[in-house]
């Protein structure tokens, strides 16, 4: 016995197992228009068979973007190398930032995202670096503490060093306060003296300075050290630059005869 599905009902269910992705299914029905497969019909592959029902065609896949706001810049390290010191000594300060598309340095200016700069604070000074994008700033600061005194011997410090093509130079002060004489070399405190170069930990040069007087500064270079390690500092390799290595100088403060930085 046959079961009769009205043409209605039997129009319903067509679409819904077209909706639901399942093939066509054989019924039989007097009075239906829809012609039967033959099985010879091919298979529907996947892609048809996931394809919406009005157009025939696979939805357009949306994309979406995973990019969130820039971030704030950070300060990886601040610091000061030393922290006190006497009147005319040098200070190293050091610092590396990230995310940072400006760099800039109290009382210097603009300056690289990492580097550092040798300063002589006059006076105990704060010195702050701020790091800038669009997301916004950060800023950290140091503190050098000076002490000014009288003294009447000389006192010996490095405040500079550079390179120069393949030649290690740096620059001295005589920060004493005391007159001295060049032409009296009798006087075991006005003589010439013998800077030191250390690099990596290793004594490499030595260069003579003749007598400064006071506040007197001069910028020498180490003769015989020929510089190979490039012009470009990566901060990885120590240097320390050593006024008086002999310590054959009267000074006032022999702790401030060593500048001490990486390149």
């Amino acid at each position: 016995m046959k079961t009769t599905i009205p043409a209605a009902l039997l129009a319903l269910l067509m679409i819904a197992l077209m909706l639901t992705g399942v093939g066509c299914v054989r019924l039989t029905h007097p009075a239906s228009n829809i012609p039967s497969t033959t099985g010879n019909e091919p298979e529907a592959t996947g892609s048809e068979q996931s394809a919406t029902p009005s157009t025939g065609q696979l939805p357009t896949p949306i994309e979406l973007s995973q990019t969130g706001p820039p971030a704030v810049p950070t300060i990886l390290f601040f610091k000061a190398m030393p922290e006190a010191i006497s009147t005319g000594q040098a200070v190293t300060l050091s610092w590396s930032t990230r995310d940072a598309t400006s760099v800039t340095l109290s009382g210097i200016g603009d300056v690289p995202p990492t580097g550092n700069k040798i300063v002589v604070p006059v006076n105990s000074h704060e010195y702050t670096l701020t790091a800038s994008n669009k997301a916004g700033s950060t800023s950290l600061a140091v503190s050098i503490n000076v002490t000014s005194y009288i003294s009447d011997r000389p006192d010996l410090t490095i405040i500079d060093f550079r390179v120069e093509g393949k030649k290690a130079c740096y620059k001295m002060k005589n920060i004493g306060q005391t007159a001295v004489i060049p032409e009296s070399y009798t006087n075991p405190n006005a003589r010439p003296s013998l800077t030191y170069l250390y690099v990596d930990g290793t004594y490499r040069d030595a260069s003579r300075v003749e007598v400064l007087a006071p506040g007197e500064e001069r910028e020498l270079c180490f003769p015989n050290y020929e510089w190979t390690h490039g012009s470009t500092r990566t901060f990885s390799l120590p240097v320390r630059i050593c006024a008086d290595g002999q310590n054959q100088i009267g000074e006032y403060d022999k702790n401030n005869n060593c500048l001490v930085l990486d390149w």
